[in-house]
């Protein structure tokens, strides 16, 4: 994403917020991705604590806890319209889905609103994704 803003002097400065999402691999150095020059913000998200050694503002980087199993599950319960208090079986198989997903919100978050259309059950969404995903490539 560029944004450029107009100065006093009418010269254009460039400034780039970069977002790169799910660094977790420490074999893709994510220092390749970054611009040159001295304006730009990079926000990463990421497992990988090592790349806490870029951050260069406040405490230089922002530790989230990490989200556990059965946390993980509400959001996938919630955005997939089950109504609560939820049944055993629900909660058993949002969390065979949740794992699935290596608790990644994003990837949650997409199964509920895949469940929640009606593209499949809550206990047939892996087998719903991996079909989608076999015909999406080639």
């Amino acid at each position: 994403m560029l944004w450029a803003f107009y100065l006093e002097t009418r010269t254009l400065l460039y400034i780039s917020l970069h977002i790169i999402d799910s660094a977790n691999d420490s074999r893709i150095p994510s220092e390749n991705y970054f611009t040159k020059g001295k304006c730009g913000h990079i926000l990463i998200s990421t497992r990988n604590s090592a790349l806490k050694i870029h951050g260069n503002t406040g405490p230089e980087f922002c530790n989230v806890s990490v989200v556990g199993f059965k946390e993980a599950k509400s959001p996938l319960l919630r955005s997939s319209g089950v109504p609560s208090p939820w049944a055993r079986d629900s909660e058993d198989d949002a969390m065979t889905v949740t794992k699935a997903s290596g608790l990644l919100a994003l990837a949650i978050v997409q199964a509920g609103a895949a469940i929640h259309s009606g593209l499949c059950k809550m206990k047939d969404y892996l087998k719903f994704y991996q079909g989608s995903f076999e015909t999406s490539t080639y």
